[in-house]
């Protein structure tokens, strides 16, 4: 094998190392959120089917990611704001097993609120068909994928987005 070769055969191998288990979801921007639950932070178990009716704010996370860490006090700062006008806001960690500890103290020393799943399989990222962490989609009240942001997001991104879901159910 040439070079190129050797490289292009260890990518796809270390993909395929790292990637998910099982058939991906199809969670396009314009189509249904996928089933998805998860336990919080309690033990207790959150259904997205429980939350239809409302839209959600689902941002997919790790305390280990620099960018998650950075963008948590402005997705607190969008859960007071949007709150009281119907917006719920869900972040699901992907930490490891055992790690709930640490995700229960992230919470605490960034000031969150709002309501954290605990994931460390990472079915939501087969669900969700996610290429990273984070990542953050808003799903109307209807149950619509309306927007889907890769990496980062600032509340300057989302204003537009959340005004549209919370104004009429669609953004």
């Amino acid at each position: 094998m040439r070079p190129t070769e050797l490289v292009a055969a260890a990518l796809l191998a270390a993909t395929l190392a790292c990637g998910n288990s099982g058939p991906p979801g199809n969670a396009a921007v314009g189509g249904p959120a996928p089933a998805y639950a998860a336990p919080t932070l309690n033990g207790d178990t959150v259904t997205l089917a429980a939350l239809q009716g409302r839209p959600v704010l689902l941002n997919i996370w790790a305390t280990w990611c620099s960018p998650c860490r950075e963008e948590m006090p402005d997705l607190q700062a969008v859960a007071e704001e949007y709150g009281p006008r119907g917006l719920q806001v869900v972040a699901v960690s992907i930490d490891q097993a055992g790690a709930r500890e640490d995700v229960r103290q992230f919470m605490a020393a960034y000031g969150v609120h709002f309501t954290v799943l605990l994931d460390p399989a990472g079915m939501v990222s087969r669900a969700f068909t996610t290429v990273g962490v984070p990542e953050t989609f808003l799903i109307d009240a209807g149950g619509t994928i309306r927007a889907r942001w890769i990496g980062q997001v600032r509340p300057s991104a989302l204003r537009s987005a959340l005004e549209g879901a919370l104004g009429n159910g669609t953004a």
